[in-house]
């Protein structure tokens, strides 16, 4: 601690238990740093990480595609028989490729066997069809199709018509041709190599299988290798993203565009959201099960962090762009966007709006699926033709030079849906304003409170049915993860958007009413843990000033060890001059004075000090200099004066300040280069 010698007044501002010195590897294992590098290096490992955003249901996509193909099936390298529709619905969702499909069909299987065409009928039959049970399969199985489901879903930019800024002015042609490098960790799963470069738009992923599929239809005519049902393959998986184009969550939304804007802004959500579900699960079990008798609130804590740690390992990181991009992308699928399908006027809607349970038309989404339906059988029908035009003897890049319409464009890539603009008069559902400057802008706009309400709803949906809590006290856990969690989620406006400000400011403790730690339990040793998993994200810039007051409270509230001294002086320095002035103000600038040293304080008086010293008055200016002057001044000592005295108003305040010290004034304690500076302010 760093101390003034001539100090006369006690250093004790408040009562203090003597502590054991920190071990150099204390709480190193603290499941709040696994957590963190957890999410961090899958955050890291994707371009745009996120959560599963449906275009369409399963059964939608199966249903534009059937009907879209009048039925046709496909044959796959094995004899297995799926529909087009089959394959349009597990394209890019389970799938990343037309060829992984087909080398998974060549290997036999036996239903347990990862790698064989095990896994298309796992996907085939207990995620589209239902009428196979997932413990009708081995466990490998399910884990390599559920792995690949959720790598594919967390950089799905190619579902998406517009993902990146900029892309509502770029032309279909100039959307369709856009590449970008797969991120490493999905390369696997879209079945490429590290380093590929794959479309980044619907329109993009759309073109590539199309014209694989011309080309390949035109050798089949020719009577070569390729038979036309490695032509519809390729053709029913374009057929995913073209029926995703007609989907009115997928029109607009900014999907990467939200995520660059706002990941940076608020990159702990992710980490802030397991966490706090982790405190307010156990706090219901404290308060509602005979667990609550057997362990301490601090032991549930980490125990349900462990659990959701191994739960969500499988899920895609969910980003507050994601929550944002999410949020734009459910509303308008439910509400329906009014776009330009070829030369007509259509709204169209999304996810639940087309059938329901029973397979049924629904009224409002007749439309959309009218037009989606005819877009694949356009692009079917040039398909068709291909294999026409190989079979008098055109070779399949001349076929597919014959199909491109004049304006370079397929005719499916023609009609392909544009949104109209908010101020068109026929747009009945503008878009919302999600580019704002924080959080707290967002949460004031009606529209986008509105949006992330609805989101939260669904996402709650989500989360019931993937997180599965184990033994012991699985019931007491399932019940406050439904309480706690689920139904808060669920709850009205004013509770979501309480639940998200709750989540963004999350400290340990906060979550339940306390100024830091679970109820009090190891209250700094939580907080320490939580500011190591910001600093090991690089995300201590970004915690807001609730999160700075409570994280600095906490290791203050007791005797701080040299990391808790480079803790808060971290918090400090790494905040706006604002924040940092505020935290000062809250815990006072003495108190930090006394429980920090060496490089730690000396940060906090270059950094925060100027701010700090510039919002007090002339009074308060004096009484410190004259603390400092006190005895003997050391360097810190000396540094800190300076700071203060460049903040008066000018040198007649510098030399009151000075004779208020006494006899011979600070010309006694200042030293060489802090000396020379202030000759210089006294002036």
């Amino acid at each position: 601690m760093h101390q003034t010698s001539r100090q006369t007044a006690s250093r004790a501002i408040r009562p203090a238990a003597p502590r054991a010195a920190e071990p150099a590897t204390r709480r190193a294992d603290h499941p709040m740093l696994e957590l963190q590098r957890q999410a961090g290096n899958r955050a890291v490992a994707g371009a745009v990480a996120g959560i599963v955003l449906q275009p369409f249901g399963e059964q939608e996509h199966k249903s534009l595609g059937d009907t879209g193909s009048a039925g046709a099936t496909v044959t796959l390298p094995g004899g297995l028989v799926l529909t087009f529709g089959d394959i349009t619905a597990l394209a890019g969702d389970y799938f990343g490729s037309a060829d992984q499909i087909r080398a998974l069909a060549r290997v036999p299987g036996n239903r347990a066997t990862p790698g064989t065409v095990d896994e298309i009928n796992f996907a085939l039959h207990v995620k589209l069809r239902g009428d196979h049970k997932r413990a009708d399969y081995g466990k490998r199985v399910a884990d390599a199709v559920e792995a690949r489901y959720y790598a594919l879903a967390g950089t799905n930019l190619t579902h998406f018509t517009q993902p990146r800024a900029g892309d509502d002015t770029r032309s279909t042609d100039e959307l369709a041709e856009a590449r970008g490098v797969v991120p490493t960790a999905a390369a696997a799963a879209y079945g490429v190599a590290k380093g590929a470069k794959v479309p980044v738009t619907n329109v993009g992923s759309y073109r590539a299988n199309h014209e694989r599929a011309l080309e390949t239809a035109a050798q089949a005519g020719a009577g070569g290798p390729a038979g036309m049902n490695d032509a519809l393959l390729y053709e029913a998986f374009a057929s995913h993203f073209l029926t995703d184009a007609y989907a009115g969550g997928h029109l607009r939304t900014p999907r990467a565009a939200v995520g660059d804007w706002w990941n940076p802004k608020v990159p702990m959500f992710w980490t802030n959201l397991q966490l706090w579900m982790a405190e307010v699960i156990a706090r219901h079990i404290n308060d509602h099960s005979v667990a609550g008798y057997l362990q301490t609130v601090q032991q549930l804590y980490e125990a349900a962090q462990d659990t959701l740690r191994k739960v969500t390992a499988k899920m895609p990181v969910l980003t507050f762009g994601d929550a944002i991009s999410g949020a734009l992308h459910d509303i308008d699928n439910e509400l329906g966007v009014e776009a330009m399908v070829g030369a007509a006027v259509v709204k169209l809607v999304g996810d639940g709006q087309l059938i329901d349970a029973k397979g049924r038309a629904l009224v409002a989404g007749v439309p959309t699926a009218q037009k989606a339906s005819a877009g694949v059988a356009a692009s079917l029908k040039e398909v068709r033709d291909a294999f026409a035009a190989g079979a008098k003897g055109s070779s399949p890049a001349a076929a597919v030079a014959a199909i491109r319409l004049p304006d370079g464009l397929f005719r499916a890539e023609q009609l392909w849906p544009r949104a109209l603009a908010d101020s068109d008069p026929q747009q009945s559902n503008p878009g919302r304003n999600w580019r704002v400057a924080g959080v707290e802008d967002l949460f004031r706009n009606k529209r986008m409170r509105e949006a992330l309400t609805h989101f939260a709803h669904e996402k709650a949906d989500t989360l019931g049915a993937e997180v599965t809590l184990d033994p012991p006290f699985k019931a007491d856990k399932t019940m406050a993860l439904k309480e706690a969690v689920l139904d808060q989620l669920k709850g009205s406006e004013a509770t979501v958007i309480g639940v998200l400000r709750e989540v963004i400011n999350y400290t340990p403790g906060s979550a339940t009413g306390q100024t830091g730690g679970v109820f009090g339990h190891d209250e700094d040793d939580d907080a320490l843990s939580y500011y190591r998993a910001a600093k090991l994200k690089g995300s201590l810039g970004t915690l807001t000033l609730v999160q700075r007051r409570r994280l600095v409270r906490a290791v203050l509230s007791g005797s701080t060890t040299g990391a808790e001294d480079t803790m808060v002086s971290d918090l400090l320095v790494s905040a706006t001059p604002a924040d940092a002035t505020a935290v000062l103000d809250d815990v006072g600038w003495r108190w930090v004075w006394n429980d920090l040293s060496g490089d730690d304080l000396r940060r906090v008086v270059d950094v925060a000090g100027p701010a700090f010293w510039a919002r007090r008055s002339f009074a308060q200016k004096k009484a410190e200099v004259g603390f400092l002057a006190g005895g003997r001044t050391d360097d810190i000592s000396q540094r800190a004066i300076i700071v203060i005295l460049r903040t008066c108003a000018g040198p007649a305040e510098v030399r009151a300040i000075d004779a208020s010290v006494g006899w011979p004034g600070l010309d006694f304690d200042l030293t060489g280069a802090y000396q020379t500076q202030f000759d210089t302010l006294k002036r």
